[in-house]
């Protein structure tokens, strides 16, 4: 199967699979946006800064804490939902440029990962 066909079977799994409220975890695709976004406010009210890790979500509530697995080279880490992201082509996150180096989804732009809630929502600090 190619990836593409992953992609697709992946991205359709989570709409069948998951209003965000019903579970605690998704798999899906996530792409990540930088430092052309630097010092734009967000949904949150908190200025975006590509180095420090944070996501947009189009349906996690503002301040819920995940961790993120990038599934094919099994990298995990936690962040907080700090924006909101257009609903493109099934993606579930929008990952800072910060989160999508460590996840190591740069070069390709868009990975395949699982998104698990942490915890619910929860203040956000701006730095």
């Amino acid at each position: 199967m190619s990836a593409r066909s992953k992609v697709a079977l992946l991205a359709a799994g989570l709409v069948l699979c998951c209003a965000w409220e019903a579970c605690a975890s998704a798999n899906g695709v996530a792409s990540w946006y930088g430092h052309e976004h630097d010092g734009r406010l967000t949904a949150s009210g908190c200025r975006f800064r590509a180095s420090q890790l944070s996501a947009a979500s189009p349906r996690l509530p503002l301040g819920t804490w995940v961790s993120v697995r990038n599934r094919r080279n099994h990298r995990v880490i936690r962040l907080q939902i700090t924006d909101r992201a257009p609903n493109r082509h099934g993606r579930i996150l929008d990952l800072s440029h910060a989160a999508a180096v460590r996840l190591g989804i740069v070069k390709p732009g868009l990975g395949i990962v699982e998104v698990r809630v942490l915890t619910a929502k929860h203040p956000i600090r701006c730095h």
